[in-house]
């Protein structure tokens, strides 16, 4: 169940544009549930299910079929699965720094806030001090053309 604090939040982001690359630090556009706060270079998730929040409006005008790209870089080799408003979309294995595209239909999408969440059932400490349980760091994310590299 959102919180109070979530969902006045998530009323004030700002629908995403096709095409357009936003990053760790574009929360005026996506809302980061579950990852830790905007470090210089990219934003580490915080746990072993995370999710961003991102708004469409006139989903009639995408195309039948888009791509929803994010560039990430592993702690150590990690499992990720990912879900598109609960629906499975990929799982796979990280190893090491990759630009991960999600094979969207426009039919997936809702109209509003839609939710992209990933299961991270390896996400550990680091082992330096920081008592964070990490697994993925985004730097970032673009819904596009089906192979646009971000």
């Amino acid at each position: 169940m959102p919180t109070e604090l979530k969902l006045r939040r998530l009323k004030t982001i700002k629908p995403i544009s096709l095409g357009v690359t936003y990053t760790h630090r574009d929360e005026n556009f996506l809302y980061f549930d579950g990852w830790s706060g905007a470090e210089e270079k990219h934003r580490w998730t915080e746990g072993k299910s995370v999710s961003i929040l991102f708004k469409i409006d006139q989903i009639n005008a995408l195309p039948a079929q888009v791509s929803i790209d994010i560039v990430v870089f592993p702690l150590k080799i990690q499992h990720a699965h990912f879900l598109l408003n609960n629906k499975s979309k990929l799982s796979l294995i990280i190893s090491q720094p990759t630009q991960i595209s999600l094979q969207i239909n426009k039919s997936d999408f809702i109209e509003g806030v839609n939710e992209l969440s990933i299961t991270l059932p390896d996400a550990q400490q680091p082992g330096n001090g920081d008592s964070r349980m990490l697994a993925l760091a985004i730097q970032k994310f673009l819904i596009g053309q089906t192979g646009k590299m971000i």
